[in-house]
């Protein structure tokens, strides 16, 4: 049997998993990554018809959008 314990945890999400996680629809998380003054971070893939959204970038500009963050 295998060990998953040591198995990689994701490092990207979609913008579907991103929608579900704020529960916002998909058309507000692609509004955040257009935006021109604090733009959501993302990976396009495919001729920018796949997005892909790194962990770690999402949660430091989430940070960024709570109040008093910079």
């Amino acid at each position: 049997m295998e060990d998953l314990s040591t198995e990689p945890v994701a490092q990207f999400m979609t913008v579907r998993e991103a929608a579900q996680r704020l529960n916002v629809s998909e058309r507000a998380i692609r509004r955040y990554i257009n935006d021109p003054q604090n733009p959501l971070p993302a990976v396009y893939l495919a001729n920018k018809r796949t997005i892909r959204i790194p962990w770690e970038q999402f949660n430091l500009w989430l940070d960024s959008k709570k109040e008093g963050g910079e």
